[in-house]
C-alpha cells in the first residue's frame, strides 16, 4: 500500500498497486514504477520515470517539486 501522498492525485496515500516485473527495454519515461528505497531497502517507492539512461533511472512523485536520486535498474520491482 502507498504511505505517502508523493502521487497524489493519480495515486493516493492508502492506495494498493500492483507491480508487474518487465524487461528493463520496457520501461519508459511517464511509466510509474515501484522501486526499492536506495536509502532503506527494506521500503519500495512508487514514482513516475522522468529520464532514463543505459544503467540508471530518475524518478519523481507527481506531487513532489524535486526529482529523486537516480537509481540502478536493478532497484526496480515492477511497473505499476
Amino acid at each position: 500500500s502507498v504511505q505517502s501522498g508523493s502521487m497524489v492525485p493519480n495515486i493516493r496515500k492508502g492506495d494498493l498497486v500492483i507491480a508487474n516485473s518487465v524487461p528493463d527495454n520496457q520501461l519508459a519515461i511517464g511509466d510509474v514504477i515501484t522501486f526499492i528505497n536506495p536509502a532503506n531497502k527494506n521500503q519500495t517507492i512508487t514514482h513516475r520515470i522522468v529520464a532514463i539512461d543505459d544503467k540508471n533511472i530518475t524518478t519523481k512523485g507527481d506531487a513532489n517539486q524535486v526529482v529523486d536520486v537516480s537509481i540502478n535498474k536493478n532497484a526496480v520491482v515492477g511497473k505499476v
